[in-house]
């Protein structure tokens, strides 16, 4: 993973279109800047006990993504091993 820690990923809030977009529909969203999340990857002495649950609940995504790519729908593609690679490595 890149060792970026800089990079925020903010929030958004949909306006229009929250139902439609879980049938692949367009939304309408603006950024919402006062919530927001980066992903960073620290040796396992360095996470806080929430780090550690967030790294338990991305690996339970990866696992869900990896049985997704089982069933190709040819929606998009993912580093399936990479991914793993970084969450076993501390990603949080």
């Amino acid at each position: 993973m890149k060792q970026d820690t800089n990079q925020l990923f903010y929030s958004k809030i949909l306006l229009f279109g929250e139902y439609s977009l879980m049938a692949g529909s367009m939304a309408l969203s603006i950024p919402f800047k006062r919530l927001s999340g980066k992903l960073v990857q620290k040796p396992d002495r360095q996470v806080a006990e929430s780090g550690k649950t967030s790294n338990l609940h991305l690996d339970k995504f990866a696992n869900y993504l990896e049985n997704m790519l089982i069933e190709p729908s040819g929606r998009f593609s993912i580093d399936i091993e990479r991914l793993k690679k970084d969450i076993a490595g501390g990603l949080v």
